[in-house]
Order: C-alpha cells, then sequence, then structure tokens
C-alpha cells in the first residue's frame, strides 16, 4: 500500500503541488539551513581574485595594487587573505563557491535587488512573501528564526516564522558612514578621521564589530534547538569609497562569525548548510575613490559539515568581455543553487520547488551531488 508521503511526493513529481498545501512535502527531519545576506552588493572580484588571469590586474590596477596578499585555491582562483581562517574549511571539503552568479535581476538598484534576491522570484515586487517562509511551510512541523532588527523578506510569508533582535539600539550603518565619506574626500581632515574610525559593524539591532558574531551564536543557540531555518544580515559591502581596507575588515568579520556559528553547532554542524548570498557584485573596474560601484554577477558561498566541498562550481566567463562592459558577467543562476540546496539538502521535491518556492526555476546543471 503507498504512503501518504509516498503519494504526495508522487503528486508533487506529477506537477500537482500547486493544488496541494505546502505544508504536505515531506524533508529529513534534521537537515538545518541558515541563510546569511551580504547587503551593499559584495565585490567577488575582491574576494574570489581570478589571480592569473592578466585581464584581472588591467581592470583593476590600483585596487588589485593595494590589496593584501592572496590565497592561492587553484590555478584559476584565490582568496582574499581576510577569508584566511576559512581556508581550513575548503581543505575539509566544508565549503563551496559559486563564482559568477546572479539572480535574474540585471539592474543596479539595492532595494529591487534585495527583493528579487528574497523573493525567489524573477522580477522585484513579483512576489510577496520570501522563498525560505515558502520552504518553511513546505517542511511539516519546522520553525524558523530571522535575527536582527527587523523580518526580512526573505522569512515574511503566510508560514509563521519567529523573529529576535538584540535589545541595544541600532548602531550607525555602513553604507551611511560611506557616503557621509564620499561627501568630504577632500577633506583631509574630516576624511582621515572617519577613515580612522572604520567600519561601524554594519549590522542593525546591535553595536560595534561583534554584533554580527554575537548574532551568529545567537542563530546558532536556536538552531541546535527547535529552528531549522535562519536568516540574518551583514551590512556594509556597498564599497563605493575605501574598498581594500573596508572588504578587508567586512570579510574578517564574516569569517568571524561564519566559524562562531560552525563551533556553537556542535553535533549539529554535520547536518547544518550556511549559504551566503548578495544581491549583487561590483564593476570590474575601480571608480575612482578607490572602490568600486554597483554591477551585476557576485559570489555565493555555501558551508556545512556534510558538503562535499573543497571546490568551486559552475562556469567561470572570465574577463575579457564584460558585461555592458562594465561587470562581470553573470554565467551561473544563483536560484539554481538555491533550489539545489533546498532538493538535495532538505529533500524537497524538484517540481514542487521549482513551482511553488523558486517558481520557474530549476537546479543549476552539472552540480553533481553538493552533499555527501
Amino acid at each position: 500500500m503507498i504512503s501518504r508521503r509516498q503519494l504526495l511526493i508522487h503528486a508533487a513529481l506529477l506537477g500537482v503541488a500547486g493544488a496541494l498545501p505546502l505544508r504536505l512535502a515531506a524533508a529529513p527531519g534534521d537537515a538545518r539551513l541558515l541563510v546569511v545576506i551580504l547587503r551593499g552588493g559584495m565585490d567577488s572580484l575582491g574576494v574570489l581574485v581570478p589571480h592569473a588571469d592578466d585581464r584581472y590586474h588591467d581592470l583593476r590596477r590600483e585596487l588589485a595594487g593595494g590589496a593584501p596578499g592572496l590565497l592561492e585555491l587553484d590555478a584559476t582562483f584565490a582568496l582574499h587573505n581576510a577569508l584566511g581562517p576559512l581556508q581550513p574549511l575548503w581543505r575539509s571539503g566544508e565549503l563551496l563557491l559559486l563564482p559568477a552568479c546572479a539572480t535574474p535581476y540585471r539592474e543596479r538598484s539595492h532595494f529591487d535587488a534585495q527583493d528579487v534576491l528574497e523573493n525567489g522570484g524573477d522580477k522585484a515586487h513579483g512576489l510577496d512573501s520570501g522563498w525560505l517562509n515558502r520552504t518553511l511551510g513546505a517542511l511539516p512541523g519546522a520553525h524558523a528564526m530571522a535575527l536582527g532588527a527587523s523580518m526580512p523578506l526573505l522569512l515574511r510569508g503566510p508560514a509563521r516564522a519567529g523573529s529576535w533582535s538584540p535589545s541595544t539600539l541600532p548602531g550607525v550603518d555602513e553604507d551611511f558612514l560611506q557616503r557621509v565619506m564620499a561627501m568630504y574626500q577632500e577633506d583631509t581632515l574630516l576624511a582621515g578621521t572617519l577613515d580612522d574610525a572604520g567600519p561601524m559593524g554594519g549590522m542593525e539591532g546591535g553595536r560595534g564589530p561583534q554584533a554580527f558574531v554575537a548574532l551568529c551564536r545567537q542563530a546558532a543557540h536556536f538552531m541546535t534547538g527547535e529552528a531549522r531555518l535562519g536568516s540574518l544580515d551583514l551590512n556594509g559591502w556597498d564599497t563605493h569609497v575605501n574598498q581594500n581596507r573596508r572588504l578587508a575588515t567586512q570579510l574578517e568579520l564574516l569569517a568571524k562569525g561564519l566559524l562562531a556559528f560552525r563551533e556553537d553547532m556542535g553535533a549539529h554542524w554535520r547536518n547544518t548548510a550556511v549559504l551566503v548570498v548578495t544581491e549583487f557584485g561590483r564593476t570590474a573596474r575601480g571608480n575612482g575613490s578607490g572602490g568600486t560601484d554597483h554591477g551585476t554577477a557576485s559570489l555565493a558561498m555555501l558551508l556545512g559539515g556534510g558538503l562535499k566541498g573543497g571546490r568551486w562550481l559552475g562556469d567561470w566567463p572570465g574577463l575579457a568581455r564584460l558585461y555592458q562592459d562594465r561587470d562581470l558577467p553573470p554565467a551561473n543562476d544563483l536560484r539554481g543553487l538555491i533550489h539545489a540546496v533546498l532538493e538535495q539538502h532538505l529533500g524537497l521535491p524538484d517540481a514542487l520547488i521549482a513551482e511553488r518556492i523558486l517558481p520557474g526555476s530549476r537546479a543549476l546543471g552539472g552540480l553533481g551531488r553538493l552533499f555527501a
């Protein structure tokens, strides 16, 4: 006799999942997923550097020359040295990288780009719920927590998700500080004072650079309990000015937070995946202010104790032909990576993901098994 679980999965695979409540899908009970959004648009070319590409050095010039040393991963890429603490995860197979990836969005508005990233569709404001909320609705009895000052679109929707934020008042937002610096960069005294102040940590709902690390530890607290899904943000990636210094500080903070989460997850780390994404990348060329401007393709990171990692995924388009003569070309669909994680890690049916969670998506080709 066919079980109720088998019946529902077969129904989804036959394309009738739209007629079924999302909460009826089945998934392994112990898998956990944390989504970290790097808000502002991370410069992937400064993080995962195509060190053997002469075109990179031609395009970056001053930025490349002023950047710190690199950690070579293979003949194609090297990692920014501020992510050195993550290199052991690369070696142990706990880190995967997807370069040159993007959502379907092709403009350069932070607000619209983040909306597409979080709603999981193919356009801004096309859906009023987040793809992680719809994932929550597909996991019977699952709980989710958003950590930060407000509930992100990513987890808003009909499925009930919890939220938690620190009790302290918000600190100064990193993007705001950068805009002030840009306004006064000709004022030697004030610009130097602001530069010495450094990043403020870029976390809403906390103060100082340790706020993000504290949120990561709090996420682990919830996710070693009932929560199987979680989300948190790290702001401050809109590096229009003084990018080399600020990017190094942001990456150091990101690495500390991710390692703190990994440590606190303990035995649960084996069944946990962390997806690190950003709304878009940045221009291939510097902008004359020691920074870069809004671009298109960027980098996604996937971490976890059960990964088959230590490699980068997808296609690498190179830098010979830029998108619109300014950006790293979008060669890989970010939604395709998310699709594969939901299918392989959380056990959701491919057809259900493509119809209800990430409409119109499909798992990125050529990935193979992401998880052991």
